[in-house]
Order: C-alpha cells, then sequence, then structure tokens
C-alpha cells in the first residue's frame, strides 16, 4: 500500500503540487523532551544562535527569543494571569514561570527543535491562507512518522530587511493544504516538484535543497 501511494504521489503532484504534503517525507530530527523553562534555555542556547536563517531563495529569516511562548502555544490557564508573550518570556528568564498555571500543546514542544530544517529545507513554500495566523508566508516540511506528518512554520514580512518567524506546528495534509494559497512560492512550479523521498537531510542548515527535486 504505502508503494502504490508513493507512486500516486509521484504521478499527481506535477500536475497539482500542494498533494506533496501526503509524499512519505524524511527521518525527523529528535524529540524534545524538557520542560517548558528547560526548552526556553535551550532555545536560547542552540536556535537564537543560528538567526538569520536562510531559506533555499536566499531569504534571511529571524527568530526572536520573545516569540517563543507563540511556538508553544503557552497561554494561561485562568483568566488574569500575564499571557503576553513578551511579559512570560521575563518570567522565565526571572525564574517566575509558574507551569502549573499555563497550558501548551504537546506536540510544539516536542518538536520545538525541528524549526531551523523547516526553514532552510522545507518541501514547499506557499503564501499564507491560515484564516487566524497573521503571516506572509507558510513553509512545509513533510517527516516519515506516526500521527501528524507536516511541519508548518509561518513567517512574516516586518518590513523589507526583516522577516521573522511567527509561528509553528504539526499538522496532517488536510489541514496543512488548508494553509496554502495558489501555486507554490518554492520550488517553482517549472521545475520538478519532489516526489518519494524528500529534501535531504544531510544538508548543512542555511543551504537550499532545489538541486535535491531532480535526483528522482
Amino acid at each position: 500500500m504505502n508503494d502504490f501511494k508513493e507512486k500516486l504521489v509521484k504521478a499527481l503532484v506535477p500536475h497539482d503540487p500542494k498533494l506533496i504534503v501526503y509524499a512519505k517525507g524524511c527521518k525527523h530530527p529528535g524529540y524534545n523532551t524538557l520542560s517548558v523553562v528547560e526548552s526556553f534555555h535551550r532555545f536560547c542556547k542552540e536556535i537564537l544562535p543560528l538567526s538569520p536563517l536562510v531559506d533555499p531563495r536566499g531569504k534571511r529569516i529571524t527568530i526572536i527569543e520573545n516569540n517563543f511562548p507563540k511556538f508553544l502555544n503557552l497561554e494561561p490557564k485562568k483568566q488574569g494571569d500575564p499571557a503576553r508573550p513578551i511579559i512570560l518570556v521575563r518570567a522565565i528568564k526571572a525564574g517566575q514561570f509558574d507551569a502549573c498555571k499555563y497550558k501548551w500543546e504537546a506536540d510544539r514542544i516536542r518538536d520545538l527543535f525541528w524549526v531551523p530544517e523547516v526553514l532552510t529545507r522545507p518541501d514547499a513554500i506557499y503564501k499564507n491562507k491560515h484564516l487566524v495566523i497573521d503571516a506572509d508566508e507558510v513553509y512545509a516540511k513533510v517527516y516519515d512518522k506516526q500521527g501528524s506528518t507536516v511541519k508548518l512554520a509561518f513567517v512574516k514580512d516586518i518590513s523589507p530587511k526583516l522577516c521573522v518567524v511567527v509561528t509553528s506546528y504539526l499538522t496532517n495534509p488536510i489541514r496543512a493544504m488548508a494553509c496554502f494559497e495558489g501555486e507554490p512560492i518554492w520550488p517553482p512550479r517549472k521545475e520538478k516538484l519532489p516526489l518519494g523521498s524528500l529534501s535531504s537531510p544531510n544538508k548543512p542548515l542555511g543551504v537550499g535543497v532545489a538541486g535535491d527535486f531532480t535526483q528522482q
């Protein structure tokens, strides 16, 4: 059945590039098992120094420290407790964050550290059509795993020289496609799109993988 699905995807993607989200995908990075506070410190140590990241088009994307709560969808359980991301980050840095008063999405914290790979080695980039997330573009990368397989990262152009990551989460192919507007921004439609095995996990971060699309 899996072989049939891969062949079907290969046949259909040239006609509808959005169907790339149904491909097998590549091996995913390791899961994060740290607490919110521990994840923040790892985020500052491992991800922030990579910023700005460079996508396959050469576009520079900035990851902002104060957006950390948005990556986790960190929210207070009770109305009245601090909810603004900048306030939550200050509380974490000051050692005053009370995790018992907050909720977050388990998937988001587990795959938090996949974000750099999604931005630098995406399988597709589209204009954003999400009804709630205020972003200009959405990056998609497909992983070979159980459950939700498509990791999305939303970016917003703050100015001609500043593009920032708004948030990122893991979802299923149907919901991923609902976020895609029009033709893919990358790779260009005139190029052969990725089929079966997608972008190589062995490329260094910050390097585009357009060449991978011709190896099938």
